[in-house]
């Protein structure tokens, strides 16, 4: 919701396992702008210890890769931080934190954008991103406490 009370962006996220288990139904998340227009998408990746994602726009050029840390890929406990590389130059211009915030006794998930030529519309995407990292990695676990694949 922006400051004038409307609607921003729209996530629209189909039912596929967390794990991507054998590169089968992985996950994307697609973004849209009002009235409908699309922005671009956020795709998984089949990986066997690096979580990896690539951001696409409205024409499908794919702007950015995220990278996380090396793990089981079908769940995290702990603190990590994922890596927002460009795709042109593969330097980093953001990251995406799941945290441990001990004063306030909760997680946090923040996403940083230290690069100031990150566009509106793809800091949208990367937005969209940090939810579908949050929730692949982090609250089914959270949750259960167990792999979110099984």
């Amino acid at each position: 919701i922006d400051p004038t009370q409307q609607q921003a962006v729209t996530y629209v996220r189909r039912l596929a396992c967390s794990s991507g288990i054998l590169g089968c139904l992985l996950q994307r998340m697609d973004a849209y702008v009002p009235p409908g227009d699309y922005l671009g998408c956020v795709e998984q990746q089949w990986t066997l210890l690096i979580p990896r994602f690539i951001v696409r726009n409205e024409c499908n050029k794919e702007l950015y890769y995220i990278e996380g840390p090396r793990v089981c890929t079908c769940a995290m406990y702990t603190d990590a931080t994922f890596q927002v590389l460009s795709a042109e130059s593969g330097v980093q211009v953001a990251s995406i934190a799941h945290t441990w915030e001990h004063t306030l006794v909760s997680y946090n998930l923040s996403l940083t954008f230290p690069s100031h030529q990150i566009e509106n519309k793809q800091k949208a995407l990367l937005i969209g991103a940090a939810f579908l990292l949050e929730y692949m990695f982090f609250e089914t676990a959270k949750k259960t406490r167990c792999c979110s694949c099984w």
